[in-house]
């Protein structure tokens, strides 16, 4: 009974991110959140966050990883999860540790791709080698994977290839990051084939990675798929060969990718997907949802007033210094951005929380550009969260 209690109380915190009536809404509730440590992110509560995510019972870790992946797909969200290093070794060690497919894992890993965003939390992710965790699962596991983890995992691969640090890390592993990913090259799914497509292009700026790519005759079997692969895919190819021809040194982009921060996006202003999946509860009678909530934490007239300037007064605050900074990095971005790396990812068409490093940044102008391309793909957006039901795809 405990344990429902207190899974009840945690999934109405989630619903109030996932269900919010508006975007203004949803972010006031992510700031409060934020504000209080619901979770136990800050140092002096880090402890928390460790009991919830491994200590309790399994339905209560269920809806903390949830809260956790509903949390990072705000800015604010993201920019509170991201305030302690040891809450991604926490994640990465939660996706190490339970080797199924489980609801568990995929919000962990959805979470993981989100905070990708953040350059300083690539470099926690790095140095926790989560690249030879991301790559390992998809060898282990990739016939029994749901499409929403190879979306994900995918993704956070190729968030982190668009650093020199996390092209030296695939270096690193560069025998199991062909075998995975070339595997994964002619995939059903047009999303996971842009993301392994992005990575791979970003591996040729590699030396190292483009030598031995040339050494396993990646070109020729590049160049063998252009007659056959569909023509969406045809420009991303093409980008591929030359990238593999060319001479150009990782170094080159690496001063560019050290001088900015890559979540400096404007978040979507559609609510949240929801999930009711499998550990719905039975209630047995009891009081739960906004009903629990309202009964039992609503504050009073005074105090309530009091918490509401507090948010307002947090929120302002950190929009003025995101506003700042977003102006400064639109004068600079695109003229830094070597050309061919633009005209490739614009055929990419990279939507919503996979637009990542300089790619964020382009203006009104470069987007009606991108309308007009010829590779510019159209494809449904990725749940923020896992769906009730997941497929698997065998290949």
């Amino acid at each position: 009974m405990k344990n429902l209690f207190c899974c009840s109380q945690s999934r109405k915190i989630q619903w109030r991110i996932t269900r919010a009536r508006s975007a203004l809404e949803r972010r006031a509730v992510v700031v409060a959140y934020q504000t209080h440590d619901l979770i136990g992110t800050h140092q002096r509560n880090i402890i928390l966050a460790q009991h919830l995510m491994f200590k309790v019972a399994p339905i209560i870790q269920c809806q903390t990883l949830k809260l956790m992946n509903a949390l990072a797909s705000d800015y604010y969200g993201r920019i509170y999860l991201t305030s302690n290093s040891f809450l991604i070794k926490l994640l990465i060690e939660f996706v190490k540790k339970d080797q199924t497919d489980s609801i568990k894992r995929k919000n962990a890993i959805g979470t993981l791709q989100k905070l990708s965003l953040h350059k300083q939390s690539q470099i926690w992710m790095l140095d926790n080698n989560i690249i030879y965790v991301a790559l390992t699962i998809l060898q282990r596991e990739k016939f029994i994977l749901s499409e929403y983890t190879y979306e994900y995992i995918t993704a956070l691969i190729m968030n982190l290839s668009l650093s020199s640090r996390g092209r030296d890390a695939l270096s690193m592993n560069k025998k199991l990051a062909f075998e995975v990913l070339f595997e994964l090259i002619e995939y059903p799914n047009d999303q996971i084939r842009i993301f392994i497509n992005g990575t791979l292009y970003s591996m040729f700026s590699n030396i190292e990675l483009r030598d031995y790519a040339n050494q396993l005759n990646i070109p020729q079997k590049l160049t063998k798929l252009l007659p056959v692969i569909e023509e969406k895919f045809k420009k991303q190819i093409q980008y591929m060969i030359e990238k593999l021809e060319s001479n150009e040194d990782d170094n080159d982009q690496s001063q560019m990718e050290d001088d900015n921060d890559l979540d400096d996006l404007e978040d979507e202003e559609e609510c949240l997907v929801d999930d009711d999946d499998e550990d719905e509860l039975d209630n047995n009678d009891m009081v739960v949802g906004e009903e629990l909530l309202m009964n039992e934490f609503a504050l009073e007239n005074e105090q309530a007033e009091q918490q509401r300037l507090l948010m307002e007064s947090s929120m302002q605050r950190e929009l003025q210094q995101r506003t700042i900074y977003q102006e400064q990095m639109r004068d600079s971005q695109i003229e830094k951005m070597p050309v061919r790396c633009k005209d490739y990812f614009l055929s990419f068409n990279l939507e919503g929380p996979f637009i990542v490093d300089s790619l964020a940044q382009f203006n009104d102008n470069q987007k009606h550009m991108q309308l007009q391309t010829q590779a510019f793909v159209s494809r449904p957006k990725v749940p923020r969260t896992p769906p009730i039901q997941q497929y698997n795809y065998q290949h």
